[in-house]
């Protein structure tokens, strides 16, 4: 037990240990998203037909990276959503209607997770929205 001990002691010494704010934290998990969404996109339009899009395509869609949790793209308001998705969901339809500007948005969702959304358009158009879901603790990690 006490071998354990030293081991783990040693490997905690042997780490960078810095205090991060929570500043640091959402703006490295915003650039993370941020990054996922825009190969996201990119993944997307290599396998679809954007003259004829379809948002069941999406679902065919596979990515993989350490901090991410979950995706999906949201074409219409749907059961699916959690209460913080609907929310965003809203807000951007809400914009949409009143010819303001949409963007990529980053909330905290509890103590262990970020979501992203991110407006899709293809040919300046409005599709949908990217939902993604990032692991705080691998956001750390990867600090």
């Amino acid at each position: 037990m006490q071998r354990k001990s030293d081991e783990f002691k040693k490997e905690m010494k042997s780490k960078n240990l810095k205090r991060l704010t929570a500043g640091q934290i959402q703006t490295a998990a915003y650039e993370e998203a941020k990054g996922i969404a825009i190969r996201l996109e990119g993944v997307l339009l290599s396998q679809i037909d954007t003259n004829n899009f379809s948002c069941e395509e999406a679902k065919n869609v596979q990515f993989q990276n350490e901090s991410l949790i979950s995706f999906r793209l949201y074409c219409q308001k749907s059961a699916e959503m959690t209460e913080k998705e609907q929310q965003i969901w809203d807000a951007y339809q809400s914009n949409i209607k009143q010819n303001l500007p949409i963007g990529d948005n980053l909330q905290t969702v509890g103590e262990k997770e970020f979501l992203y959304s991110s407006p899709l358009f293809i040919k300046n158009q409005y599709k949908g929205v990217w939902s993604i879901v990032l692991s705080k603790r691998e956001i750390i990690r990867k600090m």
